[in-house]
């Protein structure tokens, strides 16, 4: 995706045959965005600087 880079850190197998706990940094260009989509777990987000926008379901977090 254009001004968005992606670089995954780790991946670990959970207790939970088929799932996996992934550690990614993203880095996000001033006024770039992800289109809606979903994931199949649970995430984290860490913001080392700036500020962003997000939501769930289409509602503000």
């Amino acid at each position: 995706m254009h001004g968005i880079t992606r670089t995954d850190l780790q991946r670990h197998d959970l207790s939970v045959p088929g799932q996996e706990a992934v550690q990614t940094r993203v880095e996000f260009a001033p006024g770039a965005a992800f289109p809606m989509h979903r994931h199949p777990g649970e995430e984290v987000v860490y913001v080392l600087e700036g500020s962003i926008e997000y939501e769930v379901e289409g509602q503000p977090s």
